[in-house]
């Protein structure tokens, strides 16, 4: 299972128009209000994957022509391919999917087996699809 935890980053309203102009953007685009806002995470996927697709010989009779098309499609619980090539093109249908688990959570300082206090608040966050991979995640908590 991939998780990538990191620390919760604290700044004011005033410090996040300062310093997070893309963030108060998205916020106008969702028409939240930044003093609405308690707490914004962002989480950057990649999905890769590398497959062996057959293709199939088929022929179609269009407008009177006759055209050799090569098809193919593959897919598993996550990532789904279609496509066809034609002479001198290729079309192609892509389709992932995946489910992301974020949660804010708190650490506590430790000695032995005796815990206190607050440490950090941290988020993490963990991918279901084996195939894409954590780039990078961001949590800002506004007061």
């Amino acid at each position: 299972m991939l998780v990538l935890s990191i620390e919760q980053l604290e700044l004011n309203l005033s410090e996040v128009k300062k310093s997070r102009s893309k963030i108060l953007r998205e916020l106008h685009n969702m028409k939240i209000r930044p003093k609405d806002a308690i707490a914004i995470g962002k989480t950057t996927t990649e999905t890769a994957l590398s497959i062996n697709v057959p293709i199939r010989n088929e022929i179609r009779l269009d407008s009177g022509r006759i055209t050799k098309v090569k098809e193919f499609d593959w897919s598993d619980t996550w990532t789904s391919i279609k496509g066809n090539i034609e002479e001198d093109s290729v079309s192609l249908h892509y389709n992932s999917r995946d489910t992301l688990i974020q949660v804010i959570h708190v650490e506590k300082h430790k000695f032995l087996f005796i815990r206190w206090g607050i440490k950090a608040i941290r988020q993490s966050v963990t991918l279901k699809n084996p195939n894409a991979h954590l780039v990078s995640t961001e949590y800002i908590k506004i007061h």
